[in-house]
């Protein structure tokens, strides 16, 4: 019977030892020692196999389709492993030792697992995950006898197995990686302080995402300066947050509250401030009545009211409100800061000499006459002045003369009158007066011609004078100077 089977295994050996590394071949053999089995594949792969242990137990292999060449090796190992065994590569020769001991052995070491189907070690690098967390992780992937070390200082992994099992750890490695990318994300808030809604943002998203799990959390940071708040997470995660950050960010009146400084240019700040005062009370009563109380606390609702004080040196409000409340608070001002109407006065102050006053009056003339068919009739008087009071300048203007000239160059003078009586008049009458004014003849002296621009409907006043001291005592002392 042992004969039978000696010629069974060099029958088989005889077939497949010439086949090429990727040819394939047919194996099926029942109750084939494993010392056997290694002996046939170190005759098929021309591979020399140290067996430097007892290696005990029989194998049954059905094939149902032909098996590479190349696949022996792994399919060796998977069979020694069994035996707690297995085939490492000592350069010109494969050896058979035990798995716990193998590392030791000197196997190869790299950054990706061997082809040869062979025991060695991988270094994986991990750059989004913890090199002790994933150790602890993936030892249920690896056969009791593997070894999984974790480098904290650079996070560096390191796991000696076989090809199929560093084939699956590489795997849910990768997996992880990608998963726990986190990259930051910039949210910019333009309807609200980053500040204010900070804090709930950062328990929102502890809310929805376990701290227990790295890969799953969302870190919220806050940028100040430009108003916007940073995400670190991955990418499916911080596309969750992002919704409830858009409904704190919506264009109302929330608790944000800045300060607003309003110029007037027209108005008077004491009076405008009093006229905004009522106003922005009505405005936090409604407000407060209209915020329901499960949503608002006390302080909250104190957070909300709109205030503004007048600063008089630069004429200007200064005003606490909302972005939404300063927009509806500026609207009123301007409307107001008008440019209003004004009136310019113009005062004469003016000293009268009684004595001279009394030469005004007014002095007068006139002349009067009738033509008839029987007679002629003509009256005058002379009150200190001529029946006719005419300047020089409008009788030139009432009889223009104009100058021309004829074919033979002779002067042709033509006058001009604007006007003529009807030839049909025979009554005339003239009448001339003078008034003297008094400053002609000393009587009125302009003492001073002040001024003053007033704003409609405001009380004015205008003050002319000079301030003059008045001496109240005066000392002497002993030594000659005088105090005042």
């Amino acid at each position: 019977m042992k004969l039978i089977k000696i010629l069974f295994v060099i029958f088989i050996i005889i077939n497949i030892a010439n086949a090429q590394p990727d040819e394939k071949v047919d194996i099926n053999f029942r109750n084939l020692a494993i010392g056997d089995f290694v002996q046939m594949i170190s005759k098929i792969t021309e591979k020399n196999i140290l067996i430097d242990t007892e290696i005990s137990g029989k194998i049954n292999f059905v094939s149902s389709k032909p098996v590479r060449k190349l696949d022996l090796i792994p399919l060796a190992n998977s069979i020694l492993l069994n035996k707690g065994l297995t085939l490492i590569d000592q350069g010109n020769y494969l050896k058979v030792v035990k798995m716990n001991q193998a590392a030791g052995e000197g196997i190869g070491v790299g950054s990706r697992k061997s082809s040869n189907g062979m025991m060695n070690t991988v270094l994986f690098r991990l750059k989004n995950s913890n090199a002790e967390d994933i150790s602890m992780k993936i030892k249920p992937l690896l056969h009791q006898d593997a070894q999984v070390i974790a480098f904290k200082d650079n996070n560096v992994l390191s796991v000696t197995a076989l090809p199929q099992s560093l084939k699956s750890v590489q795997k849910y490695i990768n997996e992880l990686e990608i998963s726990t990318v986190k990259k930051p994300t910039f949210i910019k808030l333009k309807n609200t302080r980053v500040g204010d809604v900070f804090n709930n943002i950062v328990q929102i998203s502890k809310d929805m995402f376990p701290e227990h799990i790295p890969s799953q959390t969302v870190e919220v940071l806050k940028d100040e300066n430009e108003n916007r708040l940073i995400l670190i997470g991955n990418s499916t995660n911080k596309n969750a947050l992002i919704p409830y950050i858009k409904q704190f960010d919506i264009k109302g009146e929330g608790y944000s509250k800045q300060m607003y400084v309003i110029p007037l240019e027209n108005s008077d700040v004491v009076e405008m401030e009093k006229i905004l005062n009522p106003l922005l009370s009505q405005m936090n009563s409604m407000n407060s009545v209209s915020a329901p109380s499960s949503n608002i606390s006390p302080v909250a609702s104190d957070m909300k009211k709109t205030m503004v004080v007048a600063d008089i040196e630069r004429n200007s409000l200064v005003v606490l409100a909302t972005p939404e409340q300063i927009s509806n608070i500026r609207s009123t001002v301007y409307a107001i800061d008008r440019p209003r109407a004004q009136v310019y006065v113009k005062a004469r102050i003016v000293e009268i000499n009684n004595n001279v006053a009394k030469q005004l009056g007014l002095r007068y003339g006139f002349e009067g006459g009738k033509i008839t068919s029987r007679a002629l009739f003509s009256a005058a008087a002379n009150m200190g002045a001529s029946s006719l009071m005419v300047s020089n300048n409008l009788l030139s203007f009432l009889n223009s003369d104009s100058t021309s000239y004829d074919a033979n160059g002779n002067v042709i003078t033509t006058t001009n009158k604007p006007f003529s009586f009807n030839s049909d008049i025979s009554e005339i009458f003239s009448i001339g007066a003078r008034i003297d004014l008094l400053q002609e003849h000393g009587a009125a002296h302009i003492l001073s011609e002040p001024s003053v621009l007033c704003t409609n409907n405001k009380e004015a006043s205008i003050y002319v004078g000079q301030t003059q001291s008045i001496l109240t005592q005066a000392q002497q002392s002993t030594t000659g100077q005088a105090n005042i």
